[in-house]
């Protein structure tokens, strides 16, 4: 027996059809030969009124006056496609009238890129592809990679973890470190603290004092951990150039997002730049080590592969098509993750083969698999790399035993990297 759930699956580049009434033949005839039969004088005598009676296809787009993006809104329960005509507190509005209070995922259908190599990284997770920007005013900032036309995002050093590539050393001692390039065109790493983001460069200060290192030495900088209040009626943003942001919607006017970010500065960020969002507030998210427990992962003596929060497995950012996902595991499979739920509920999460294993010899697909007690609620079937994450709503019916599972579709389990994202537990409302 499988109990009720929907499977979504969720392209990276959505496709557009068209559909032309066709007309009998023996008209296309006599038109063709009617043509035929037009010497090159008529059809010179004809051309001022045919050219009077063109109109183009499409009309020139008038600046703020943009269609309204078509979207799908994924919900807990239901699901509605439509035009987006704005954002209330609860979410968001379509122009057909509907508006829902318990959205969970929100598809804009636009194309992404694989990030850039570059990146910024947040201490709730954020990642987004970019270089740094020495100043924005009074303020340090980040410009977006792949994204013309896109305002510097405006940033508070509190805020940020690292920046650097997408592979980001750990900070483990009790100091900032700092990665800059020599004279000589090595790499020197310094330790200290972060003193200033200026317009020439960082001021870093070390045991030998203060220095100010030339942006165009700066190779990459992370930062001790500070603590953060949390964010409220924040959602996840993935952007098309493969970034993920969390950010509070305050408004949708003009096909431009304005966001409050999560440290009070605002935003604003253009329709073209998103791929999806995703709700965050009155959900509970699952992608944390103290949110399930190991049951299997595979065994090594050279190498851990033991499921990894936040990570791919191999402790890269988590990376499904062309979007980094902030929060989910990195898994090896086979894999098998369980915990315990209250009471019934809707689970919703995204799956797929994580991009690290794109350059490998021979990339295994993985079959991600939903259980309760000994039920099977919903099986993806295999994925491989090369396909776009798979969203998966399933409805749990009572408290029990939930368990994740990935395991190889083929026979040999090399180079199965998957990733369960976007995890998100949603209880149910007893009425």
């Amino acid at each position: 027996m499988r109990w009720l759930h929907t499977a979504t699956t969720v392209p990276t580049n959505a496709g557009r059809f068209s559909a032309y009434p066709a007309l009998p033949l023996p008209f296309w005839h006599e038109c063709s030969s009617a043509w035929q039969r037009l010497s090159c004088q008529h059809v010179l005598n004809l051309l001022p009124l045919l050219l009077a009676l063109q109109t183009p296809a499409f009309p020139a787009p008038t600046a703020g006056l943009a269609a309204a993006p078509y979207v799908r809104v994924l919900g807990a329960a239901s699901d509605a496609s439509g035009k987006l005509s704005g954002w209330a507190e609860g979410g968001p509005v379509l122009q057909s009238g509907f508006s829902t209070s318990d959205w969970l995922l929100v598809d804009f259908h636009q194309a992404g890129q694989p990030a850039a190599a570059g990146a910024l990284q947040l201490n709730d997770g954020a990642w987004l592809p970019g270089t740094p920007t020495p100043q924005l005013g009074e303020s340090p900032a980040w410009t977006l990679a792949d994204l013309p036309g896109v305002a510097p995002l405006p940033l508070n050093t509190l805020w940020v973890q690292s920046f650097g590539s997408d592979r980001h050393p750990q900070v483990l001692a009790d100091k900032d470190h700092l990665w800059v390039r020599t004279s000589n065109g090595s790499v020197d790493q310094q330790r200290g603290y972060l003193l200033e983001w200026g317009a020439k460069g960082l001021v870093f200060e070390t045991a030998s004092g203060a220095r100010e290192f030339d942006w165009s030495r700066v190779l990459g900088l992370g930062l001790l951990p500070e603590q953060t209040p949390p964010q409220h009626q924040a959602v996840w943003i993935q952007l098309t150039n493969g970034g993920v942001l969390s950010a509070h919607v305050v408004a949708f006017l003009d096909n431009h997002f304005e966001l409050e970010l999560a440290w009070g500065q605002h935003w604003s960020l253009p329709v073209f730049a998103v791929q999806r969002m995703r709700r965050r507030f009155d959900v509970e998210e699952l992608g944390f080590a103290d949110a399930w427990q190991v049951l299997t992962s595979p065994a090594s003596q050279a190498l851990d592969w033991s499921p990894r929060f936040g990570k791919s497995v191999e402790g890269r950012p988590l990376r499904l098509g062309t979007s980094v996902y902030a929060q989910g595991i990195g898994v090896k499979a086979p894999t098998e993750l369980q915990r315990e739920v209250p009471q019934a509920g809707l689970l919703l999460l995204t799956v797929g083969v994580d991009r690290e294993v794109e350059y490998f010899r021979d990339p295994q697909p993985v079959v991600f698999e939903v259980w309760f007690e000994q039920t099977l609620l919903i099986s993806s079937g295999p994925r491989h790399f090369q396909d776009p994450p798979l969203v998966l709503k399933v409805a749990v019916p009572k408290a029990g035993t939930l368990r994740l599972l990935a395991k190889p579709a083929g026979v040999l389990p090399f180079a199965a990297h998957a990733d369960f994202v976007d995890v998100v537990w949603l209880r149910t409302i007893a009425k």
